[in-house]
């Protein structure tokens, strides 16, 4: 597989769990907080889902 395609696939596959683990939150508070995780292993926020 090409470097682009495994990348589509990978963003195919994160974009499904998205929907099955958390189908009715906004996927961009999300997306922001895993990569401020992959900065700082604990950054200063509180998500909050209901």
């Amino acid at each position: 597989m090409s470097c682009i395609g495994d990348l589509k696939q990978k963003f195919r596959e994160y974009e499904n769990a998205m929907r099955t683990c958390l189908p009715q939150v906004d996927k961009k508070p999300i997306t922001e907080l895993l990569l401020l995780m992959k900065k700082d292993e604990a950054p200063m926020y509180t998500l909050e889902i209901f």
